[in-house]
């Protein structure tokens, strides 16, 4: 009888330890793809991140490239009224 509560003790102990251990795994497993999932977001947002920077170094670069357009157009205005204010004065001579 002894035995028997013995063996009935160790069958419990085994089948709860088994039944822990299923628990930790079925937990493991939701981690797990917990933190694919959480992986994926940040990739996601990691990525728009780099998106958005690019535009914003390219604004930049075609913000650039316009003022230097502009500063030339007025160089080039002004050295034809220049020339022009030389024959101009030419002219008069």
């Amino acid at each position: 009888m002894e035995m028997e509560a013995e063996r009935n003790l160790q069958q419990e102990k085994r089948k709860q330890e088994k039944e822990y251990l299923h628990r930790m795994l079925i937990e493991n497993e939701k981690n797990k793809a917990r933190q694919r999932e959480d992986d994926l977001k940040q990739k996601d947002e990691d990525a728009r991140a780099q998106d958005e920077y690019a535009r914003m170094l390219q604004k930049q670069e075609d913000d650039r490239n316009a003022e230097m357009k502009k500063r030339e157009t007025r160089a080039q205005e002004f050295m034809n009224k220049m020339a022009g204010n030389v024959l101009e004065k030419m002219e008069q001579k």
